[in-house]
């Protein structure tokens, strides 16, 4: 199901309506369209992988900078 449509379904549940900011598009690069995708028309399965596999490079990225750093410091260390 789409995003949008659960956010619909959401507002009928709660009785409540879709907050302002949550009817922008907002973009998603696809990297298997090779283009940006609407968020709110994505299926939330896909959602939940994008973001999923998005953390986990983030946290490769995050691993490697601190391993650069502790590297860096005992390159100093022994340069002393």
């Amino acid at each position: 199901m789409k995003v949008r449509k659960l956010l619909e379904l959401q507002a009928l549940i709660e009785e409540r309506k879709i907050p302002c900011d949550m009817t922008d598009d907002f973009k998603y690069w696809s990297k298997s369209k090779s283009d940006w995708v609407s968020i709110l028309d994505m299926d939330l399965i896909h959602v939940v992988r994008a973001l999923n596999i998005d953390s986990s490079l983030e946290f490769v990225k995050y691993k490697d900078n601190n391993l650069q750093k502790i590297k860096d410091f005992i390159t100093k260390l022994e340069d002393r």
